[in-house]
């Protein structure tokens, strides 16, 4: 399923309606969120696993980076003037350390579970909270990246994981 800009933005909107009521941050993010279809576009058809949302995680974080996303938030989150471009600078070097926590993951997550005493579907559970409709989903193999995003956003948008 490829879900549209406009999809992802109105189900991002839903999943974060108290945080995001017409605030600064709502505009600023708009963009980048609306986004997210053009940069998961090799994604999106991809089944879900532990995998697949921490790369699709990593390759929005640097589609963020590209795009300028440290100049778009650094004059709403309170730090101050950035005539030089330090703030933008920090906040892009905040999501490259996001990136490298999501990168490294090893490509046998059976293996990764059994050295950290969990299953999969734990993992999906209590790093992301997926939700009981998508579990099933994934137990059938049939839940893609894209239709995550039109369901739970933020397991993919939100640059937050497992630790």
């Amino acid at each position: 399923m490829k879900p549209t800009a406009d999809q992802v933005w109105q189900a991002y909107l839903t999943a974060n309606r108290e945080d995001l009521y017409d605030t600064p941050l709502r505009k600023a993010i708009r963009h980048f969120i609306r986004g997210s279809v053009e940069a998961l576009d090799g994604h999106l058809e991809e089944l879900v696993t532990f995998h697949t949302i921490e790369s699709a995680k990593s390759v929005f974080l640097r589609y963020c980076i590209n795009n300028n996303y440290g100049s778009a938030l650094s004059g709403i989150i309170g730090l101050g003037n950035d005539k030089d471009g330090t703030n933008a600078d920090i906040i892009n070097s905040i999501l490259e350390l996001q990136i490298e926590q999501h990168e490294p993951l090893p490509e046998n997550i059976t293996t990764m579970c059994k050295e950290i005493g969990m299953t999969e579907e734990e993992l999906l559970v209590d790093c992301f909270e997926m939700n009981a409709d998508n579990l099933r989903k994934w137990r059938a193999d049939t839940l893609t990246i894209g239709e995550l995003l039109l369901t739970q956003p933020n397991i993919i948008l939100s640059s937050e994981n497992c630790d």
